[in-house]
Order: structure tokens, then sequence, then C-alpha cells
């Protein structure tokens, strides 16, 4: 795979909350959050089967299965700015530095760097399980940024849910003008 994905910590043994794998060749462990990928590529040079290769070989091994198989099996991983995976608990936290990512992000990121693109946020990423802060469409009551986000798509979201929790666990169709 070619493509270019987000860092999210140095490559090496003191990794402190991804896992180490010595045939990760990369300088960094890239998240999987938001990837760009070149499929033709990966067609062409059997991706899909050193994925399945990977699995086999590391099954009992792998935690964060789709972050450590795209790292393992990747040729070429170009950066790409935080911006495209920018994590919840930064983007909701006063204070950056409070968020639990903060100090292994900081590792390879500046304060300055993250506080300048939580500003420019493309993504934010509701990475694991998130159990201190919840994904926000599962809240009682989600954020005021998350709900405006949702007034702000370009097709209707909205639904009824009963009357019961409206944010959590909405069923809904997402109509894109298909009458």
């Amino acid at each position: 795979m070619n493509g270019g994905g987000v860092a999210a910590e140095r490559n090496d043994m003191n990794v402190s909350v991804h896992q180490y794998f010595a045939e990760n060749k990369h300088e960094y462990i890239y998240m999987s959050g938001f990837m760009i990928m070149n499929l033709a590529k990966m067609r062409m040079t059997f991706w899909q089967e050193r994925c399945d290769d990977v699995i086999k070989r590391y099954i009992n091994e792998l935690y964060m299965y789709d972050l450590e198989v795209l790292n393992l099996t990747a040729e070429n991983i170009k950066g790409l700015p935080f911006r495209y995976v920018y994590l919840q608990s930064l983007f909701e936290a006063e204070d950056i530095e409070d968020a639990g990512e903060f100090a292994w992000l900081n590792r390879i990121y500046s304060k300055e760097y993250l506080l300048a693109e939580k500003e420019k946020a493309v993504i934010i990423h509701y990475a694991g399980h998130v159990g201190r802060i919840g994904k926000p469409w599962l809240r009682y009551n989600p954020p005021q940024y998350y709900k405006q986000y949702l007034r702000e798509l370009p097709f209707p979201f909205w639904c009824q849910n009963n009357g019961a929790r409206a944010w959590k666990n909405i069923k809904c169709v997402i109509r894109a003008g298909l009458n």
C-alpha cells in the first residue's frame, strides 16, 4: 500500500500506547482513522493477501487490528497533518494537556502544533472505547459542536426516536434526496 496517514507515535521499543512490531519498518506508527490509499497499486501488489498473511502470523499478538495490519503491510506511508484524525479527547478538552492521549502525542507533536491543528480540525476521530467521554451519538446529551455538525450536513439526518433519549441509539434512515 502506498498512501498517507497521521502519525500516532514513534515506531520503537518505547511505544506507550501502540504495540511495537520489529517488522514495521516505518519511522512512525500511523493511525488508521483516516488514510489515503492508492487502491490501484494495492490491487497490483496483492495487498489484501499480505494483510491476510499478517493476520494469520500475528493473530495472537494483534490488539488494534486495523492499525497494526496497515502499519505492517504498507510499503510507503507519507505523513498527513493531525487535523485529519483530531482525537475527541483533545478536541473536547479545555486544556489539551488534560487529555489522556496528550502524554504520548506530545512525544512527536508540540502543544502549539496540536492547538493549531484543533482550529483546523477536519475529522474528529472517536477512537477506541472512549469510555470516560463517550461517543457523542451514544450520549444522553451530546456536545453542542456535534449537534451543530449534524445540522450542517447536506442531507436530512434528524429523525424520531420515540421520544426516548433522543440522541442515544438513534435508528433512522438518512434520506439524501432519493424520494
